[in-house]
């Protein structure tokens, strides 16, 4: 920070307990020690004295810039403190003209003091610990930057929240803790991509990867915002499913709280309401299946999704049609502007209403094959077959009937499939073990090819023009010296180093064992989730990354070059 009031001249900073103020005119340094911790310091604009903020809450003036005090000793220094923060402060401003103080913390409040009188004016409920501070030249607006990585501009005059900037929430948080436990799904509607939000928030976030902006947010699990060290947070609740309709107007969600004692799961349908700008819930399952859901997909035609669990069965859900009740005779229009404001109002909640109270889900059927637990589930194209990986066996079954058709066992070792999708329109259903990948040809049912790699996440481009030929992504550990197979992931059990090893992400037709493009990510736990989004016209790829890797966890690897590649041009 600088004194605006004395040229420029003087630079004030903190370093743990100690406030340092330097004259960078004269090079004097002066220190002033403090009992707690310090957290944030600003500058008057005008007055010659500097405020800290400290880890339990206080503010504190320092009057300690004028010439009077220059020769002060530091344990004389007049100062005065304020209390109200229950928790450190975290950041502090003054508005350009010097009459008002802004401070924010853990608790997710922007304090506004008025230093004439004293009086505090609060805006609360910001929805995360507040970061940074900034004020407008004109002083109408403020800009407060919060921990979920986005900043909220404030209207001075009314002290609003007038919008919300908002980049990728999950990137705010350590690496450690950026789990995609609901992977990467593309919005057909939007283009977007919905990734996990805060760790431990319940929530989705609708990422554009290709413009980098914020599309919209669905509170999966609503939380209140606890904040402080001293409290106990309520047990974290995670979305480890998500399926979207194929127009993008239907999204269906199972999320989680991972607790010992309340260990529940829930299977949740959601509508979007034009009307309303979100999506609002429509049908609600506590515990769908027994244990972990470890696949959910919508069919692409019909309003029906497939759930499969570790608890060895699969469940077909169906959205069923109510009678809609009489509608009531339309009201005049509304003239002035409050009552077309509570017009809009009523409409959207008639619109929430209505999504709500039209439709249902419930359970149509549930299968399951010698009892074997399962891992992916897929449907095709058309939605006539349904593939189901049942431990080492791929399964094939008509959805609506629940009937078995047929079974496809993969050659050498009985490995668990972890993955299995029908390629597109096309003939071929890829599926992956823990070292091989293989194509299967649906006319013949046998194995087209196979390759040996250490699949982590496969994907298939849903969105890609129909001139060219249907495409796949696979991400890939590999070894520095090329391998990918089961003996290198065995040495790196053993020979966990860094720089051992890498991700790669490698592009198929699934007529083809020749890569049409190869994609090198990085080190690390490597890439947990992949998804093809639309670009363009054409497809781009996001990759998403766990673990030790400082990238952000969502990115988008290609963009163009994707589409070079599926044209066979790169």
């Amino acid at each position: 920070a600088e004194d605006g009031g004395g040229g420029g001249s003087i630079v004030v900073m903190t370093v743990k307990r100690t406030l340092f103020v330097c004259d960078s005119a004269s090079g004097a340094v002066r220190k002033f020690p403090h009992a707690l911790p310090l957290t944030a310091v600003a500058v008057h604009p005008t007055d010659p004295y500097v405020i800290t903020g400290d880890a339990e809450g206080k503010i504190r003036f320092w009057y300690c810039l004028d010439a009077s005090a220059a020769d002060v000793d530091a344990a004389s220094v007049t100062t005065t403190t304020q209390h109200w923060h229950a928790h450190a402060v975290t950041c502090a401003a003054f508005t350009p003209d010097g009459a008002y103080l802004l401070s924010g913390g853990q608790e997710g409040v922007l304090v506004v003091w008025q230093l004439a009188t004293g009086t505090k004016t609060f805006l609360p409920r910001l929805g995360a610990p507040l970061r940074s501070i900034g004020c407008a030249g004109s002083q109408a607006w403020y800009a407060v930057g919060l921990s979920s990585n986005a900043v909220s501009f404030v209207n001075a005059l009314s002290s609003r929240v007038a919008f919300v900037y908002r980049g990728l929430e999950l990137a705010a948080h350590p690496a450690s803790e950026r789990v995609l436990a609901g992977g990467i799904v593309a919005d057909p509607r939007t283009g977007a991509v919905a990734v996990n939000g805060a760790p431990s928030g319940g929530a989705l976030q609708l990422y554009d990867a290709i413009r980098d902006r914020h599309v919209v947010a669905l509170q999966v699990a609503p939380r209140n915002f606890v904040s402080g060290p001293d409290v106990t947070p309520p047990p974290p609740v995670r979305v480890y499913c998500v399926a979207f309709s194929a127009d993008g107007t239907s999204v269906a969600t199972v999320d989680r709280c991972d607790d010992e004692m309340l260990d529940t799961l829930s299977l949740k349908m959601w509508d979007w309401v034009p009307e309303a700008g979100r999506y609002v819930l429509n049908t609600r399952v506590d515990s769908p299946h027994k244990t972990t859901v470890s696949a959910l997909r919508y069919h692409p035609t019909l309003p029906v999704i497939v759930s499969a669990s570790h608890d060895r069965t699969f469940k077909v859900w169906e959205r069923q049609q109510r009678d809609k009740g009489p509608t009531m005779a339309e009201s005049q229009q509304p003239r002035s502007r409050a009552a077309k404001r509570k017009a809009r109002a009523n409409a959207a909640a008639a619109a929430m209403s209505a999504a709500v109270k039209d439709t249902a889900w419930g359970c149509r059927s549930v299968g399951f094959y010698r009892d074997f637990p399962l891992h992916d589930a897929a449907f095709s194209a058309d939605g006539s077959l349904l593939a189901v990986a049942c431990a080492h066996i791929l399964t094939l079954w008509a959805p609506m009937t629940t009937t078995l058709l047929r079974t496809l066992a993969h050659p050498g070792p009985t490995e668990p499939v972890r993955h299995c999708a029908f390629a597109g329109a096309s003939e071929y259903l890829v599926a992956a073990t823990d070292t091989q990948l293989y194509v299967w040809d649906m006319l013949s049912c046998t194995v087209w090819w196979s390759y040996k790699a250490n699949v982590r996440a496969l994907a298939v481009d849903k969105f890609a023009s129909t001139a060219l030929p249907a495409c796949f992504a696979v991400s890939v550990r590999v070894d520095r010296d090329g391998k990918a197979g089961a003996a290198a992931a065995k040495r790196r059990k053993s020979k966990a180093r860094a720089g051992d090893s890498g991700t790669h992400v490698l592009l198929f037709t699934p007529a083809s064992s020749t890569p049409l493009h190869v994609f090198e990510v990085g080190g690390g736990d490597g890439t947990s989730a992949l998804e093809f989004v639309p670009s363009a016209g054409d497809a781009a790829l996001a990759v998403g990354d766990e673990g030790d890797s400082d990238d952000e966890a969502d990115d988008v690897a290609t963009s163009s070059a994707v589409a070079k590649a599926m044209a066979g041009t790169a």
